[in-house]
């Protein structure tokens, strides 16, 4: 059997287990309760409307049609959402590190290489919430249209490439991180011409992004409005350091992954700095470095960047491993190209392989917190135990399980806290959770009291 269709298999035996688990979080509103997903008649609002527009209260951040496209898709093959919509994650997943491979290969010339480095991108466990949770597949989407845009690139004898234009079209209206694609193809072309051919081969790609943006602003009513618009420029970039500083050590030490993390604002002048000496010293190293190396390296900048914009991202969310299952694929290259060029392949085959079995027992380890509300949130109260959604979510979770008692103190916790900013959950649904606790609890004259609040608090939002 080629070695491409041994990790594959291995893959597929890996996540294979995702296939029983529930949707989770926020599976239940973009999902399951989405009106939009039930039929085609649904299909021109998908490019004509953002994401949430079956939420008449969410505000319109994120524009993903062909993501919708793939739920209306996986509603046809599997029915209405259910725990065998995980085949379809699984199916994509797949996809994707046949995708790597090829390109792997078509870049580094060299099969062991490519094998090793899609096995690093197909069992890594950061890749796990991407492909365990069904509302972050867009995200495997995304990677298999960005690496085929930049394959069929390679693959072209001629300057301009129509399939390379196509995948990066649908890179872009798949998910926003898209629009990324012409510098990724300036960066590929740069490390293989000069800077003026590079810039050229570039341009195609540009008026496929004018016309992105050009649907995107019609449906969004303009860029699309920030979740956290108080965020200073100057307190996003004092908390970049903190951020990739967890993004890293995710890669090199994988251990108590979760769906949220604790990640303060920065306040501190001095980690940035040493941020910029690391940096500097990277893009010295580089220097030294081969064709495929460099190109891997600004895979990772390039599609890791648009994370850093946090205003569109949760006061309390600035760090997601889903984020970072495309910029995988550039370590993936930074490996193949290594390994490329080893002397000694038996032995580092060996190395290799010990490495990546302890990837995928980790991965393997990690897998189950996806199982439901219960399990997700429970991880997520060990990894950010303040975090005002995390204790409404698994709360409620609780509430939905019918243990009273370990929802309450979650409960008071919230309620307990400041008044929280406008990034904070809905405190007419702390209420509401905290009323429903009383009556499993029998206490109907205390749950009438904190229904109350909820009224009023829900129609004071309204107003």
């Amino acid at each position: 059997m080629p070695k491409p269709g041994l990790i594959l298999l291995l893959t597929l035996w890996l996540f294979l287990p995702s296939i029983r688990y529930q949707l989770v979080s926020d599976d239940i509103l973009q999902i399951k309760d989405n009106p939009r997903l039930t039929s085609w008649t649904y299909l021109p609002g998908y490019f004509t409307q953002h994401l949430w527009a079956q939420d008449p209260q969410a505000r319109p951040t994120y524009y993903r049609p062909l993501f919708l496209v793939w739920l209306r898709i996986s509603q046809v093959l599997f029915g209405p959402p259910q725990p065998d919509w995980h085949i379809a994650s699984i199916f994509i997943h797949l996809v994707a590190i046949a995708c790597v491979f090829l390109l792997l290969w078509r870049l580094t010339e060299s099969v062991n290489g490519a094998t090793l480095g899609a096995a690093l991108f197909a069992m890594h466990p950061i890749q796990t919430e991407a492909v365990a949770w069904l509302s972050a597949s867009s995200d495997i989407l995304l990677a298999i249209f960005l690496i085929l845009s930049v394959y069929f690139l390679a693959a072209g004898k001629s300057q301009v490439s129509l399939l390379s234009l196509l995948f990066a079209a649908m890179a872009m209206f798949t998910k926003e991180i898209g629009v990324m694609a012409p510098l990724l193809i300036f960066a590929f072309a740069w490390t293989r011409s000069r800077l003026k051919e590079a810039a050229v081969r570039t341009l195609p790609y540009l008026g496929v992004a004018a016309v992105y943006l050009a649907f995107r602003g019609h449906a969004m009513g303009g860029m699309g409005q920030a979740l956290d618009a108080g965020m200073t420029p100057a307190t996003m970039v004092l908390t970049w350091p903190l951020v990739l500083l967890r993004y890293a050590v995710h890669v090199v030490w994988p251990a108590r992954l979760s769906l949220w993390y604790y990640v303060p604002n920065g306040t501190s002048i001095w980690p940035l700095l040493l941020l910029v000496l690391a940096v500097a010293a990277v893009i010295w190293l580089l220097r030294f470095a081969d064709r495929d190396v460099k190109f891997g390296a600004a895979w990772v900048v390039i599609t890791l960047a648009p994370a850093l914009e946090l205003r569109y991202v949760s006061t309390y969310a600035y760090v997601h491993d889903r984020y970072f299952y495309t910029p995988m694929a550039g370590l993936a290259l930074i490996a193949a190209s290594l390994m490329a060029k080893v002397k000694f392949p038996s032995r580092t085959m060996a190395v290799a392989a010990v490495v990546l079995a302890a990837l995928a027992i980790q991965t393997y380890r990690t897998l189950p917190i996806w199982k439901n509300n219960l399990s997700l949130f429970t991880r997520a109260i060990e990894t950010d135990p303040n975090n005002p959604y995390v204790l409404n979510d698994l709360a409620f979770s609780y509430l939905e399980d019918r243990r009273p008692l370990d929802a309450f103190p979650l409960l008071k916790r919230l309620l307990d806290q400041d008044p929280p900013t406008d990034q904070a959950p809905d405190l007419a649904k702390a209420n509401l959770s905290m009323a429903r606790c009383y009556l499993q609890l029998g206490d109907e004259h205390a749950a009438e009291y904190y229904f109350s609040i909820a009224t009023r608090s829900s129609a004071g939002r309204n107003q």
